[in-house]
């Protein structure tokens, strides 16, 4: 495993931020398989060049591209619609190559197997959400052998870190061989972005999702809280609630365990809860601290801190503005 960052950039709007995600997963391993400028559609291949309008550029009315795992057809596809921050999200095990696709409209998943993660609707009468309007600064960090990935963009008003969005596209570690999917899905635009009380909580719109069952009887897309820790009063712990470690003086990290409760989920569908992994990106923070804050595990700053969580980092100096 190689972690590849693209730090401290500084994308023009949040269609620029996704451009520059869409370029950097290419370098880590992604392919464009099919995209449109909003005019021209290309049904094989990359005509997204640029962020602006006009000619191969995503700042178009419904200009989409779809990437791919190099390892699996396993896919993600981006629409954008008339203004600038709104967007519409879908991720597919089995890939984009079904459906009606046309310069204004995105292919569908092969016998429909697929999930909204970003927005509501159809292909045909899409639906889109608005992402945030924190954008001054982008974070970038991918994995070139799982293809995990995260995006997370913010501004500083005020002498405050505020994220905008975050996108996490979590490979799990130490599920069930047999999950056909040990991935988790992880998209916020909220402004309690990486906070437990988004993380943690199965009834937030912004929580992370995940297939259940993947390729199974019941099969469910459905969302997976990240676990946190309480004590047997059920005071939570873990994040933020201890201090350095009392031998050392370090930060601790811990797990994120991906597993749902019964409690939380329909008694129906009561098979789409349990167990699903450990996040092989995010660490809960033990200690209260600040967005942008470094941790240091193995090697000086190789983990950075948004809201409750911590990420890989490569150790430089974050920027604010």
């Amino acid at each position: 495993m190689t972690f590849q960052f693209s730090t401290n950039n500084h994308p023009l709007n949040i269609t620029d931020a996704i451009f520059q995600l869409k370029q950097f997963l290419v370098t880590i391993g992604w392919a464009i398989t099919s995209s449109s400028d909003g005019t021209t559609y290309d049904a094989s291949g990359d005509t997204i060049l640029n962020s602006g309008s006009g000619t191969n550029g995503l700042g178009n009315p419904h200009a989409w591209f779809i990437l791919k795992q190099s390892t699996s057809n396993r896919s993600i596809c981006f629409q954008r619609y008339v203004f600038d921050y709104l967007w519409r999200i879908k991720y597919s095990v089995v890939g984009f190559n079904s459906g009606s696709p046309s310069a204004t409209q995105v292919p569908t998943a092969v016998n429909n197997d697929e999930a909204v993660i970003f927005g509501q609707g159809t292909d045909a009468v899409p639906i889109f959400r608005a992402l945030g309007n924190n954008t001054a600064v982008m974070q970038l960090g991918g994995d070139n052998v799982s293809l995990g990935f995260y995006w997370i963009t913010y501004t500083m008003k005020n002498n405050l870190i505020y994220i905008g969005n975050t996108f996490i596209f979590d490979p799990v570690m130490f599920g069930s061989p047999a999950d056909q999917d040990g991935y988790v899905l992880y998209v916020d635009s909220s402004l309690n972005a990486c906070k437990s009380v988004n993380i943690s909580n199965p009834s937030s719109s912004t929580s992370p999702q995940c297939y259940y069952r993947r390729g199974l009887s019941k099969q469910a897309f459905t969302k997976i809280p990240g676990c946190y820790y309480s004590d047997a009063d059920s005071t939570i712990l873990i994040p933020n609630k201890l201090p350095v470690n009392s031998i050392d003086g370090n930060d601790d990290v811990f797990p994120i365990f991906y597993a749902g409760s019964n409690y939380f989920f329909n008694q129906s569908v009561k098979l789409h809860y349990g167990y699903k992994g450990v996040s092989s990106l995010m660490k809960w923070c033990s200690k209260s601290r600040n967005n942008l804050d470094l941790i240091s595990l193995v090697s000086s700053g190789d983990r950075i801190v948004f809201g409750n969580i911590n990420l890989p980092w490569d150790g430089s100096t974050p920027v604010l503005v």
